[in-house]
């Protein structure tokens, strides 16, 4: 357990512990401008959806973007929620995996956040579903907690550097059989298919950092042991 408050507390101070020191080329983390400017955005929008009817206007509204081009829906609608707990949970979620996933690899947070947008909107607008509105965070944070709990996965070892991937797929699991989320009780319905479009995101965004990695590459060991014997 002291292994892993350790490596908590390490990612939040934006530091390098010794056993992660290579990983993290030993340089300063800078602060997690990014995720602050989400959470920001996000609060803003909440606080004066209590004055003004901003989830109507930013929602996801297919028959408003496909017919009157009000395209704008499909980046404000990740930022707008039905439901004071619905905003809660998302930003208490999307905070901690933010913080610590553009701590450790502001790159692959970042190709997470544009690549779980883009999908998230082609799926939206393709023949697949048929919702008409949509809104939350939920999607994209879908595919920031994978890649943080990926990010756990690389770092830690033994069982403790599954549990939050076992946890992910354990909710999931569970609101697609119950049709309703596990924290959220007031909004809209839980949409689940943003949320495997999201998971769907990080595991190839995870696959292709794993083949592409100099570490990680497939038959890696195989190609060194290759080269040892051509020398031999």
């Amino acid at each position: 357990m002291m292994s892993v408050f350790t490596s908590i507390a390490t990612a939040l101070r934006g530091g390098c512990d010794s056993r992660n020191a290579l990983k993290c080329n030993e340089q300063p983390t800078q602060a997690p401008l990014i995720t602050l400017s989400m959470i920001v955005s996000v609060l803003s929008i909440g606080l004066l959806s209590f004055s003004f009817p901003m989830l109507s206007w930013l929602c996801f509204d297919y028959a408003l973007i496909t017919e009157q081009h009000q395209y704008w829906r499909l980046i404000t609608s990740h930022l707008v929620h039905s439901s004071t707990e619905h905003l809660f949970w998302d930003l208490i979620t999307f905070t901690a995996a933010g913080v610590y996933l553009e701590n450790r690899d502001p790159k692959l947070f970042i190709y997470g956040l544009l690549a779980s947008l883009v999908t998230l909107s082609i799926y939206l607008l393709s023949p697949l579903t048929d919702i008409a509105r949509y809104s939350g965070l939920s999607g994209i944070l879908y595919a920031v907690i994978c890649l943080a709990a990926w990010q756990w996965l690389r770092e830690e070892k033994g069982f403790i550097a599954w549990l939050p991937l076992i946890a992910i797929a354990v909710k999931t699991v569970t609101e697609i059989f119950m049709l309703d989320t596990v924290f959220v009780t007031e909004g809209w319905e839980v949409f689940s298919e943003a949320h495997l479009v999201g998971a769907g995101t990080a595991l190839l965004l995870g696959f292709y950092q794993a083949v592409s990695s100099a570490d990680l590459k497939p038959f890696h060991g195989f190609q060194k042991a290759k080269s040892a014997i051509k020398k031999s």
